[in-house]
């Protein structure tokens, strides 16, 4: 600046209040992040348990012999997945039709399952994994999964909408 230039004058009130509201604005988010991040642990914990109940029906359906009620707990969709035996099974109908084939007459023997694990990906989202053992007349299969089970607006809930099965020896 030169001697005897004029004095520069201060930003216009504009600046002071774009910085105002900056300030604001960021204390409302930082509230809402703050807030999902405790809300999140709980609603996380309900998807896991709401999943594993999932596996429990499965479970008292087939040990009841109702293959009806054991599949209804996949979702009634043609974008349901299962994969057993090397084979894709695309679709609700499809994954009927190998359990009808594989259980003509209905579910038999006792399932369980082990180890099971529940990993929340999502509040409607969860993976599980785990081993199943199925005991019959015809002897012990046994294998392991996993499954992605999927929260849906009622009347659906929750849904696995995609099982991964093997078929022999747990290591």
């Amino acid at each position: 600046m030169a001697f005897g230039s004029p004095t520069p004058t201060p930003p216009p009130n504009r600046y002071r209040a774009a910085c105002i509201g900056f300030a604001a604005l960021s204390a409302v988010l930082l509230t809402f992040v703050g807030y999902r991040a405790v809300a999140a642990p709980a609603a996380l914990e309900t998807a896991r348990s709401e999943a594993v109940e999932l596996l429990t029906v499965q479970k008292s359906a087939w040990n009841a012999g109702d293959l009806g009620r054991f599949t209804a707990t996949y979702r009634m969709h043609d974008d349901l997945t299962f994969f057993s035996d090397g084979r894709r099974y695309q679709g609700w109908d499809k994954l009927v039709d190998r359990y009808r084939a594989m259980y003509p007459g209905g579910a038999k023997g006792q399932i369980d399952y082990q180890n099971v694990t529940a990993e929340p990906l999502a509040a409607d989202a969860v993976l599980l994994r785990g081993a199943w053992v199925l005991a019959s007349a015809e002897g012990t299969r046994q294998g392991l999964f996993t499954i992605l089970a999927r929260k849906f607006p009622l009347p659906e809930g929750w849904k696995i909408v995609h099982d991964h099965i093997t078929i022999g020896e747990m290591r």
